[in-house]
């Protein structure tokens, strides 16, 4: 087997790591699947690590939660950066 394919076990593992659809993807991220309209704009503008099978959207949980990390990282940069300085 070549480096870059899956195994069976490795399949398996996959079945509670994938979200497949808007509304997976919503659970996930927002608590509900109403929340669904909301995904579809940041998948519009690749602003989500998705990929797709076929017409689905899908991610992995692991690298929502990483992505995530990063956005909080992200975020807390740019709030410490619009801080005015507490010197003087």
């Amino acid at each position: 087997m070549s480096k870059g394919s899956l195994q069976i076990s490795d399949a398996q593992d996959l079945s509670g790591e994938l979200l497949e659809g808007a509304g997976a993807l919503a659970v996930f991220l927002y608590g509900g699947f109403k929340e669904r309209r909301k995904i579809y704009p940041l998948v519009k503008g690749q602003r989500l690590p998705i990929f797709r099978i076929g017409k689905k959207i899908c991610a992995r949980k692991s690298t929502l939660r990483a992505w995530v990390i990063e956005q909080e990282k992200a975020g807390c940069a740019s709030f410490a950066e619009e801080q005015p300085s507490r010197e003087g």
